[in-house]
């Protein structure tokens, strides 16, 4: 019987990094180490994004998912997969300092994981009441609109 690993899935802007999408904001260095250390401790780390949407034109698409790849490599961010692309790694003087990259069309949907980090997330745990969940969607959408200036 094959287990699962132990899988987090974590969104890239505001989470990995401040936000300052298109661009990439400042590393999140607690969230970089908390990853750090799931890994270490034999964790699969899936990046989920909004760059990888195929609902964006090009060639903006590519260039934002071309630079999160960079930010991840240079801030060395542990990570196995991004979701929705195909990338390997290849000698350090082919494709992207060092991986090869594609889009990869079979990956929809949301990532399976045991744990989603998102900064703009509000757990729904078993039991929470209905105003409680509409509370504390208020509450996130606040905290963004505040943080991203309306985004």
């Amino acid at each position: 019987m094959t287990t699962t690993p132990l899988t987090v899935c974590v969104d890239f802007d505001g989470t990995i990094c401040r936000y300052a999408f298109p661009d990439c904001g400042e590393p999140r260095l607690e969230v970089i180490e908390a990853l750090r250390a799931l890994k270490a401790d034999g964790w699969r780390v899936v990046i989920h994004s909004a760059r990888v949407n195929s609902e964006w034109p090009e060639p903006g698409r590519t260039g934002k998912c071309e630079a999160m790849i960079l930010y991840l490599v240079a801030h060395d961010v542990p990570f196995d997969e991004i979701w929705g692309l195909a990338f390997e790694r290849t000698s350090a003087d082919e494709g992207t300092q060092g991986y090869h990259w594609r889009f990869e069309p079979r990956h929809i949907g949301k990532p399976v994981a045991h744990v989603y980090l998102d900064d703009r997330a509000v757990a729904a745990a078993p039991g929470i009441t209905p105003p409680a969940l509409l509370a504390l969607c208020h509450e996130v959408a606040e905290r963004a609109s505040a943080e991203y200036g309306g985004e």
